[in-house]
């Protein structure tokens, strides 16, 4: 009996490692590789904004204003003096460090090579 109880808990421990490390994924009919649950969802939303977008923002902006209603979000101006600061501090440094990114996003990226290249052509540069 013992011997069929410890097989059982390893059986449960690989399981839950299975779990736990391999996300459940489904198939598609068309493309056949596996899709996750968050991908499947992104695109019945992309596919509901593409039907009638003002119907859905319309319902995001009203999702909005009862929530603010409710208390459940708050709005800067209901806030202390000293939460507004705190607040804006941390809005302060997240732009800065946003810019720092686009910024750093900007010199790394190789320039454009082709018809639309921003250099002047080198014929002409020689003949000047």
């Amino acid at each position: 009996m013992e011997g069929i109880k410890s097989l059982f808990l390893e059986n449960v421990d690989v399981l839950m490692h299975l779990c736990i490390e391999y996300p459940i994924m489904t198939k598609t009919k068309k493309t056949g590789y596996a899709k996750s649950r968050a991908d499947i969802q992104h695109a019945y939303c992309q596919r509901l904004k593409e039907k009638d977008l003002e119907a859905v923002l319309g319902k995001e902006r009203q999702r909005w204003h009862t929530r603010q209603q409710q208390k459940k979000v708050k709005v800067i101006a209901d806030l202390t003096e000293r939460e507004q600061r705190s607040i804006r501090k941390k809005w302060q440094s997240s732009k800065a460090e946003y810019r720092k990114l686009q910024k750093t996003r900007e010199n790394d990226t190789p320039p454009v090579s082709g018809l639309y290249s921003k250099q002047p052509n080198r014929e002409k540069a020689r003949q000047t």
